[in-house]
């Protein structure tokens, strides 16, 4: 099979969505398919979002990337903005926004539809396409997928994700929702499948079109084995304890709250010598300002902030933990991408977590999971206390038992199903075509 993946975001991004579009490229490719992918030029991570050179490196053979450029409305390179830019930002801002909802109902991506749209249709010319998925976000993706499927007939997966309709965080409709609405079942009414990433979302949907309900599937995130080898990781013993948080600190993050927490209990509920150990970038660039001075500050408790790593290193960063910390902000339509490699680990986890939100439902099967509710004051005293006893009282087989649960979620095995699913649809497809007429 020759697959087109549209994936704005691959590597060398590092951006939070990549690493479910290169486990949808390796899965095809070590199935034997030609897959290219489609995807944003390669300055733009560089200047806007950062790299990860590793990640690119260990891309699969079988796997080609084609580069659009994505018209760049954060352009931080002062010398090349036009003068309207340079005179009056507020106004070229306005107007750049205006231009590409234009185009395509979704702030920023919108004006690159047409490039892309384009792009697709010169590279199918080529190579006669038999499937497309697209992953969003951003959506805008989508417009690839439904032009060669209108034009060339190419059945597609629509990969939505966390919702193209709805926010995640409240549920509430989108900006420019009807024509978003438009967009959406346009698609999903010619999809193969609309894939999305937890079964909240999922029911939702659903909900709302009930005639598609057979198409609307779920399809989560899950833990990458060729970044994380759980085998090489043990609970380590002694003191100082040291308690980590692996993961980008986004803006839901509920970083004072957990600072707050890690104050009260240093000293009481956990040793005095206790250490918290960030590992991993921080957000966009108008958030990692406060994020960071807010690490800083809090040196002096016995935090450290350990920066980014490759995704490959995966391993080292959980290695030398006693303790997972985990936090979040968000709802009942979220879950935390981090949550399926930390069940991995099979280290105790304290965990902060609204009552509602999603994750709590990977959480609560994992023998070794420290939950408490983030309303209460003392929820991280109390589970990081919980879970630092755990460490230094769990058996190797209660260590066992824990990895065993984290291995449901392995990225790999969750995609087998809907992956299989598409491919066999668009095989018979092809076969049809290429078949005389009775």
């Amino acid at each position: 099979m020759r697959v087109l993946l549209v994936a704005w975001a691959f590597p060398p991004s590092r951006a939070s969505g990549v690493h479910r579009a290169v486990a949808i490229a390796r899965w095809l490719a070590a199935r034997g398919h030609s897959v290219t992918v489609l995807s944003a030029d390669r300055e733009f991570f560089e200047l806007g979002t950062g790299v990860d050179a590793e990640l690119e490196r260990r891309l699969p053979q079988g796997v080609t990337t084609a580069r659009v450029t994505f018209p760049m409305a954060e352009d931080p390179v002062v010398n090349r903005w036009p003068a309207l830019r340079a005179n009056d930002r507020r106004r070229w801002a306005a107007d750049a926004e205006e231009s590409s909802r234009a185009f395509f109902p979704e702030k920023h991506y919108g004006g690159w539809r047409d490039r892309l749209v384009g792009s697709a249709i010169r590279l199918h010319r080529e190579n006669s396409f038999h499937l497309t998925i697209a992953t969003g976000n951003p959506y805008v993706s989508f417009a690839a997928s439904l032009a060669l499927n209108t034009h060339a007939g190419v059945p597609f997966v629509m990969d939505d994700r966390d919702s193209f309709l709805y926010w995640v965080y409240t549920g509430e409709p989108q900006p420019e929702f009807d024509r978003r609405r438009s967009w959406w079942e346009a698609l999903a009414s010619r999809c193969v499948a609309a894939w999305f990433v937890n079964p909240p979302i999922a029911e939702l949907y659903r909900r709302d079109y009930p005639d598609l309900a057979s198409r609307i599937l779920v399809v989560e995130n899950g833990w990458d084995p060729e970044y994380l080898d759980p085998s090489t990781l043990a609970t380590p013993s002694g003191d100082p304890p040291i308690f980590g948080y692996v993961g980008t600190l986004n803006a839901l993050f509920p970083l004072e709250h957990l600072l707050r927490g890690w104050r009260l209990a240093r000293g009481r509920t956990i040793p005095a010598d206790s250490e918290l150990r960030v590992c991993g970038g921080l957000g966009y660039r108008h958030q990692a300002a406060p994020q960071r001075e807010q690490l800083r500050q809090a040196a002096a408790e016995g935090v450290r902030i350990m920066g980014a790593f490759p995704r490959v290193d995966a391993s080292n960063a959980y290695e030398r933990s006693q303790v997972l910390v985990f936090g979040c902000g968000g709802g009942s339509l979220m879950t935390a991408s981090k949550v399926y490699e930390y069940v991995a680990t099979g280290l105790p986890i304290a965990a902060v977590v609204p009552d509602d939100h999603d994750s709590l439902r990977i959480l609560a099967g994992y023998p070794r999971a420290h939950i408490r509710p983030s309303a209460d004051e003392a929820a991280w005293p109390e589970a990081l206390a919980s879970a630092l006893a755990d460490a230094r009282s769990t058996s190797i087989a209660g260590l066992g038992a824990a990895r065993a649960y984290g291995q449901r979620f392995r990225r790999d095995v969750m995609l087998d199903g809907p992956l299989g699913d598409a491919v066999s649809t668009a095989s018979q497809a092809r076969d049809s075509a290429g078949r005389p007429p009775n």
